[in-house]
């Protein structure tokens, strides 16, 4: 019988450690990152019906197992993409917006939720909500996503002290609505407008009235802030 040479490990220097693995949690967590942001890429340069498994699954370089293991249907893949948007989003507020007097930041808070609603994941999240018309699974399901969301951020951002402050950050109002739907109405325009300063002209007017109307709450009388109806627009 011949003998076997074994090989002994060379030991480690002094204070040498071992490669940390990359253990199974942390591969899960890299590729969702790159299917999300495949994703996101391809909503908002394809639109929704052109994003499909297919077309995610090349963009991200990953196996066909391994998007379902992860997103076991496009719509849970557009309510991950919301959501990954919207954490995103909380981050980039407080980047632009900590630190700002609060007369400022009424102003920049339109200007910072402009540059994050005309982003790419901003125009995908536009796209998820225009793919929902015509999608009764994602339609039913998406108003809860969205709730979740926007209140975990105003919640973070109030934290943060980056919000408006009080009870009225913690929760959507009229003016809340108003200012979102009217930036994703101009990310909208944006792709069609002849002129970009025209956009950025309506974003300016847009941040000028939010500013104004901030204003009128906080002189108008507290039981009028407690029923959250609007501040007369006349002198």
């Amino acid at each position: 019988m011949t003998d076997r040479k074994v090989t002994r490990p060379k030991p480690r220097a002094k204070g040498q450690t071992q490669p940390a693995k990359r253990g199974p949690q942390k591969r899960s967590h890299s590729t969702r990152k790159k299917i999300l942001e495949a994703a996101i890429a391809s909503l908002a340069e394809l639109g929704y019906a052109a994003t499909s498994s297919s077309v995610v699954q090349d963009r991200a370089k990953v196996s066909r197992g391994s998007l379902f293991h992860q997103f076991p249907s496009k719509v849970e893949l557009m309510l991950g993409v919301v959501d990954y948007v919207y954490e995103q989003d909380v981050v980039f507020y407080e980047q632009a917006l900590t630190g700002l007097s609060r007369d400022a930041r009424a102003v920049a808070l339109v200007q910072a939720a402009w540059q994050a609603f005309s982003s790419p994941g901003g125009m995908a999240v536009l796209q998820v909500l225009i793919g929902s018309i015509g999608d009764t699974e994602l339609r039913a399901k998406l108003p809860s996503a969205f709730s979740r969301v926007t209140s975990r951020s105003l919640q973070q951002m109030s934290k943060s002290g980056i919000s408006r402050g009080g009870e009225r950050s913690l929760s959507p109002d009229p003016e809340f609505l108003l200012v979102r739907a009217a930036l994703r109405g101009l990310a909208l325009e944006a792709a069609i407008a002849p002129s970009r300063e025209l956009i950025d002209d309506a974003v300016s007017l847009l941040a000028e009235h939010h500013e104004y109307y901030l204003k009128r709450m906080e002189e108008a009388p507290r039981s009028t802030k407690s029923r959250r109806t609007r501040p007369s627009s006349r002198a």
